[in-house]
């Protein structure tokens, strides 16, 4: 049928330009149709006879018979619906009010009116009372008297320039301390007693600890706060001062870089070798102390300021080892 269909429409194309190019000869032709078919035979002629149809295949009889399709399974009733779970914790009921509503709170009464300003004029403000008057501070002596005392030894005694009450018991206690370091022993010094007197006045004031700005002595301070007021003496500071022989290296190879950043300097200068002379003296001032959850306080605060000379802790590492000498009493040098 290819075939025939593939003339049929090239027949068709050659009748049609035929028709055209015989249209104006007044040429009588027939109709493509009829030429269409013409062709179509010989085409057909040419092909032979169509081949034979293929016959549908049918089972034969001799064939035994197919077993029967087994039934189908009876269909299942449908199952009732389920109900709903309930929930596991039902809501609870609302709790019955415990006791009458309660009526709204009318608004406070408003404030009263400010009085009205009275019509005289008001007094003036009472005047400022005057700040109390300083303490004034003793002269200065014009020269210095020296006291030999012995190395050691006490005494409860006033010495001249200070107003220590125990001046020769802490001198003696001095003294003494250099004794073990193989150092000769110190005389009290008038000028310096009196001026350290004044300089301890000037910083109970504040109670602060503050070394003078410029000086060409040496000079040991000691701050003491309590509650009730402490006393007026000083000795308690030579021996604070000497404790802090304790954390001295004498085995340092470098005395004043290895040990002058642990606060050893109220010792060495206690102990130095080339200081001659010394004076102190106190002050006792008021001073309020807080406690928490507790009332103020009012205790006092002591500073005792001792100075020498010629100065020591000069901050050179052979200076410390020709000044500072190792102590004679087993329990200082057996501590580092």
């Amino acid at each position: 049928m290819g075939s025939r269909l593939r003339l049929a429409l090239a027949a068709s194309v050659i009748a049609c330009f035929y028709v055209v190019a015989h249209a104006d000869q007044g040429v009588v032709v027939e109709p493509a149709t009829a030429l269409v078919r013409e062709l179509l035979d010989e085409a057909a002629l040419a092909e032979g006879p169509p081949p034979p149809r293929k016959e549908r295949w049918s089972r034969p009889a001799d064939w035994p018979a197919r077993p029967p399709k087994p039934p189908r399974a009876p269909r299942l009733p449908p199952q009732p619906v389920r109900p709903p779970k309930p929930p596991r914790n039902p809501p609870r009921p609302p709790k019955p009010p415990r006791g009458p509503p309660r009526e709204p709170m009318s608004p406070p009464p408003p404030p009263p009116p400010p009085p009205p300003p009275p019509l005289e004029e008001d007094p003036p403000p009472p005047p400022l009372r005057p700040p109390p008057p300083r303490v004034p501070l003793p002269p200065r002596p014009s020269s210095s008297v020296l006291y030999r005392t012995p190395a050691a030894g006490g005494g409860d005694q006033l010495l001249a320039g200070g107003n220590c009450p125990d001046a020769q018991a802490m001198l003696d206690q001095t003294n003494e301390y250099r004794s073990w370091h193989q150092v000769g022993p110190l005389q009290w010094n008038e000028a310096l007693a009196a001026s350290s007197t004044a300089y301890a006045q000037v910083l109970a004031q504040d109670c602060v600890m503050r070394h003078a700005a410029v000086r060409d002595f040496g000079e040991n301070l000691m701050q003491v706060i309590r509650y009730p007021a402490s006393d007026n003496t000083c000795s308690v500071a030579v021996r604070a001062w000497y404790g802090e022989v304790a954390m001295y290296n004498w085995r340092a190879p470098a005395p004043y870089r290895d040990n002058w950043a642990k606060g050893i300097g109220h010792f060495t200068q206690l102990v130095w070798r080339g200081t001659s002379s010394m004076g102190c003296g106190v002050a006792v001032a008021p001073y309020d102390i807080n406690v928490p959850g507790a009332r103020g306080l009012t205790g006092a605060c002591k500073i005792v300021v001792c100075r020498y000379k010629a100065p020591g802790n000069v901050a050179d590492d052979n200076a410390f080892l020709r000044n500072v000498l190792p102590s004679t009493n087993t329990a200082d040098t057996t501590s580092n």
